[in-house]
């Protein structure tokens, strides 16, 4: 999987944004016109262990593919019936609220 971390500030935080994309889709244009933009999500190659690692700091992740999206499903961090099918590609999208 390419893993891409994207810093956001936001009212004095910072906020971690995570681009998560199969090996094979960095660059491509999907069915329904999604461009698997490589500046969002042309990150780095990681296996499992280290997207979870990286996952468990995230504010919001976004996820496109087959495995990428599955290590969610397979972790609990997304419900099947959240996902959605972009020109026939799983599509996630993460966001983890904090309640005071």
């Amino acid at each position: 999987m390419i893993l891409k971390v994207h810093e956001v500030k936001q009212g004095g935080n910072t906020k971690l944004v995570v681009a998560l994309c199969d090996d094979d889709l960095v660059g491509k244009i999907l069915g329904d016109g999604f461009f698997v933009n490589p500046r969002f999500y042309g990150g780095e190659k990681y296996g499992e262990k280290r997207v979870l690692e990286l996952l468990s700091s995230a504010s919001v992740v976004n996820a496109v593919g087959e495995d990428s999206v599955r290590l969610l499903l397979n972790h609990d961090l997304v419900k099947s019936e959240n996902v959605v099918s972009v020109g026939g590609v799983p599509h996630a999208q993460v966001f983890v609220v904090n309640v005071l």
